[in-house]
C-alpha cells in the first residue's frame, strides 16, 4: 500500500525524493511495529486506504489514458473492500465526494465536448461507485440467503440502526463528551419503551458495568457512563442475552419495536428529542467540534512519541477452540 501510494505520487509529478520519504515514513512509522502485529480491522483498513487514495489520484492523473477503465475497476474494488472492513462508510462517502468535486473542477476548466465529459464521468466517477454498490449487493444477498437479513453487517441492519438512532434522538439533560446515550437517557427510554425496558436488567447490571469499564480509555470523564463507541455493542449483547437470539429476523423485530415506541414518544411530545443524522455521529456538535484541533494534534504527536503502546493480552476466558481458530486465521505460532 505504501509503495503504490508513493509510486502514484511520483507519477503525478512529485519528486522521487518525496515519494521515497513518504514510503519510508509510512513503513517505518513507530506505531506500525505494534499495530501491524494485531489482527484488527483498523490495521487492514489503513493499508487498503492507501490503495484507494492511490487509485483515485491515478484516475485524476490518467483521465484520458486508454487504460483508465482498468484503473477505475481496480480503484472500485479497493473502495469496495474498504467499505466492508469497518462500519464508518460515511467517511468513505465523504472522501469519494471530495474526489468527485476535484474531478469536476478539473474537467470544467478543460475545453472538450459535453459528450467527452460525460464519458469521463461514467468511467472515473460512476464506475468505481458502481463497483462499491455491486459488491455491497453481493455481500448483502449472501447474508440474506444465509441469515435472512439483507445487510452487510449484523449491527448495521436497518432495524438495528433505527433502534440506535431512536435512542440518540432523546436529548440528554447535560451533554457528555464521547457519550451519546448517557444513563439518564436510558432511564427515560425505559419509561416510554416496554421493549427497551426488557434490557434494563442487562444495561444497569453487570453487563452494563463491564461496558462502562472501557469508557475511561475512550476519553469519558464521567464515571459509570458507557461510551458511544461501546453502547451499540452493549445493545447488541443485551438483546442477545434477553433471548432475541434465535435469528437475525427475530432480533430485527425487537429493534423495530424499540425504535417505534421511542419515536412515537418523541413525536407526541412525551419526551424531548433532537434530529439525528447517523448513529455514528453525535448530534451534540459541542461534544466534538471545539476539540477537532486538539484531537488532530494528539494524532500528530503519535508520530514522535517515546511511549510504547500497551500490548494487548490474551483473554483468560477465551475458549480453546476459538483461540485455535484465531491462531489459524492470523498464522500465529506457539511462540
Amino acid at each position: 500500500g505504501a509503495f503504490v501510494f508513493a509510486w502514484v505520487l511520483i507519477k503525478a509529478g512529485q519528486s522521487r525524493a518525496l515519494g521515497i520519504l513518504l514510503f519510508t515514513v509510512i513503513v517505518f512509522h513507530p506505531a506500525s511495529f505494534i499495530v501491524n502485529n494485531l489482527a484488527y480491522p483498523d490495521t487492514f483498513y489503513a493499508s487498503v486506504l492507501l490503495f484507494c487514495l492511490a487509485g483515485l489520484i491515478l484516475l485524476l492523473l490518467k483521465r484520458d489514458d486508454p487504460y483508465r477503465r482498468w484503473y477505475a475497476l481496480g480503484t472500485g474494488i479497493a473502495l469496495a473492500l474498504l467499505w466492508h472492513i469497518r462500519q464508518e462508510n460515511i467517511i468513505i462517502s465523504g472522501f469519494f465526494a471530495c474526489y468527485a468535486l476535484i474531478w469536476y473542477l478539473h474537467v470544467r476548466s478543460e475545453r472538450q465536448s459535453r459528450r467527452n465529459k460525460l464519458r469521463q464521468f461514467m468511467v472515473l466517477v460512476a464506475a468505481p461507485f458502481a463497483v462499491i454498490i455491486l459488491v455491497s449487493l453481493v455481500v448483502k444477498t449472501v447474508n440474506y440467503a444465509r441469515f435472512g437479513v439483507f445487510s452487510g453487517d449484523a449491527m448495521f441492519t436497518s432495524d438495528f440502526e433505527a433502534a440506535s438512532k431512536s435512542l440518540m434522538r432523546i436529548t440528554p439533560k447535560v451533554p457528555i463528551r464521547f457519550v451519546a446515550v448517557p444513563h439518564e437517557v436510558r432511564q427515560r427510554a425505559y419509561e416510554i419503551s416496554p421493549a427497551f425496558k426488557e434490557l434494563e436488567f442487562y444495561f444497569e447490571g453487570d453487563l452494563g458495568r463491564t461496558w462502562a469499564s472501557y469508557a475511561k480509555d475512550a476519553g469519558v470523564q464521567v464515571p459509570g457512563e458507557i461510551s458511544t463507541g461501546h453502547i451499540w455493542w452493549g445493545l447488541n449483547q443485551a438483546t442477545y442475552y434477553a433471548g432475541y437470539n434465535k435469528s437475525a429476523r427475530q432480533a430485527g423485530r425487537f429493534y423495530r419495536r424499540i425504535a417505534s415506541e421511542i419515536n412515537i414518544a418523541c413525536d407526541d411530545g412525551r419526551i424531548t428529542c433532537r434530529n439525528v443524522i447517523s448513529s455514528l455521529v453525535d448530534p451534540a456538535s459541542q461534544n466534538y467540534l471545539p476539540y477537532l484541533g486538539e484531537s488532530f494534534l494528539h494524532i500528530v504527536r503519535l508520530f514522535n512519541t517515546s511511549t510504547e503502546p500497551t500490548k494487548p493480552q490474551e483473554h483468560s476466558n477465551l475458549p480453546p477452540d476459538l483461540l485455535n481458530l484465531v491462531n489459524s486465521v492470523t498464522n500465529r505460532r506457539a511462540a
